[in-house]
């Protein structure tokens, strides 16, 4: 939990515990604002799935979570917190193929599976790769960055989850304050890559004419 703990330092947040009961719906609402914002201010997924962590509680047992990401062909895991410990695993599936993280990319909806014999009946092929022991049901909800559909973001739970409105709007405000959190960890790998270019591009100014001085300034 050390690493828990640098964290939400570096966020703000009060050290993690373990414990805890939501009394009642302003407590949970006023746990996702405060999460909010630090993930509104995170610089690396990996922190912000560690932020997310936070929310776990009786009511929304959270015990591990995966990012995927959507390109032409494939689909990837790019982030993964409290589902595998052996980091080797390399996770890829062809867009055409039967997983519940696939139908959300290809519908844009939601998939929630609420045992592990739902998620064999209704994704048989996928099962092997999400039998995990302790793990009773999953979420699997879009994930928009700039305004598209660009991945999804699966919640795994070690107790049964309630399949009310209130838990489906709540899953989906988290997965969008994780799509902007997203955007921003982009935009600043930008940025700097940006800088570095613009840094690098001053060691190549020419010696310039005979008699004459260049000199090359980087102001940001």
């Amino acid at each position: 939990m050390r690493q828990v703990d640098a964290l939400n330092r570096l966020a703000g947040l009060p050290a993690y515990s373990s414990g805890g009961v939501v009394e009642d719906g302003t407590r949970r609402k006023a746990d996702l604002l405060v999460v909010g914002h630090a993930l509104a201010r995170t610089e690396s997924l990996g922190e912000a799935l560690i932020l997310i962590s936070r929310l776990a509680d009786v009511e929304l047992p959270l015990c591990g979570q995966a990012v995927f990401r959507a390109d032409r062909d494939f689909l990837h895991c790019i982030g993964q917190i409290g589902l595998r410990d052996d980091g080797g695993e390399v996770f890829r599936l062809p867009l055409d193929g039967e997983h519940p993280a696939l139908q959300v990319i290809r519908t844009g909806r939601p998939v929630l599976l609420t045992s592990p014999q739902e998620y064999v009946e209704r994704f048989p092929s996928a099962w092997a790769l999400a039998d995990r022991p302790g793990i009773k049901a999953w979420a699997f909800l879009p994930l928009m960055t700039y305004g598209q559909l660009t991945g999804v973001w699966l919640a795994a739970f070690d107790a049964p989850i309630p399949t009310t409105d209130h838990a489906g709007t709540f899953l989906m405000t988290v997965a969008r304050l994780l799509g902007r959190s997203i955007e921003h960890a982009y935009d600043g790998q930008a940025d700097h890559a940006l800088s570095q270019g613009l840094r690098s591009s001053m060691d190549r100014v020419g010696p310039g004419l005979q008699g004459l001085t260049v000199a090359a300034r980087y102001v940001p």
